[in-house]
């Protein structure tokens, strides 16, 4: 009697182990294989905005002057502009551009009247 309880257990503890075995290993394939498709959408999105485009006019030296400023007003430190480029609106999310732009300027402290 004891030899066939003992016989149900081991049985039914080594079910239990093989099928939780079984699904960690499905997790770990899932997981593997969001990652890889994820990082396959990112490097491709990431291709759009770094391939250079034709069509914008070369980037005057006024411009750049002005964005150093508007740079410098809103984070009130100076900053080196090392790359300027011209976005073209069907590229990006405009949802996720304007909560970017207003979690930005929230976070700086904007002052007014005279600075040191």
């Amino acid at each position: 009697m004891i030899d066939d309880a003992l016989m149900v257990m081991i049985v039914g503890m080594s079910v239990v182990f093989t099928s939780l075995a079984f699904f960690y290993v499905v997790i770990v394939l899932i997981n593997k294989l969001n990652n890889y498709y994820n990082n396959f959408r990112v490097n491709k999105k990431l291709l759009e905005f770094t391939e250079p485009s034709e069509s914008t006019a070369p980037i005057s030296d006024e411009l750049v002057a002005v964005i150093s400023a508007a740079v410098f007003e809103t984070l009130n430190k100076k900053v080196r502009i090392k790359k300027i480029q011209y976005l073209d609106a069907n590229s990006y999310s405009t949802s996720w551009l304007s909560s970017g732009r207003a979690s930005l300027l929230s976070s700086h402290n904007i002052h007014k009247g005279k600075r040191n």
